[in-house]
């Protein structure tokens, strides 16, 4: 699935399969250029889904594409776009 980033004049291509379908927060984060205390936020406010693994560890994940699409609507470059 690919999706562009309309940003003024520039348009920056990602591409979602190259990402893992679920990312933990911190990468969610990272790859946000947010801290993952703002990316928690994010999650609690309701803007991002968020989805708990199995067993009792309940690390978080969130679906890349909807980073991608948060990102989107809030007109971030994703970092893995801007390293190209």
């Amino acid at each position: 699935m690919e999706t562009s980033v309309h940003i003024a004049q520039i348009v920056v291509n990602t591409h979602v399969e190259r990402l893992p379908a679920f990312l933990t927060v911190q990468q969610a984060a990272t790859e946000c250029s947010f801290s993952e205390s703002h990316m928690r936020k994010l999650i609690r406010d309701g803007v991002l889904r968020s989805y708990k693994g199995d067993g009792t560890s309940g690390h978080v994940r969130v679906k890349s594409a909807d980073v991608v699409g948060m990102m989107e609507a809030r007109r971030v470059i994703p970092l893995s776009a801007a390293r190209r």
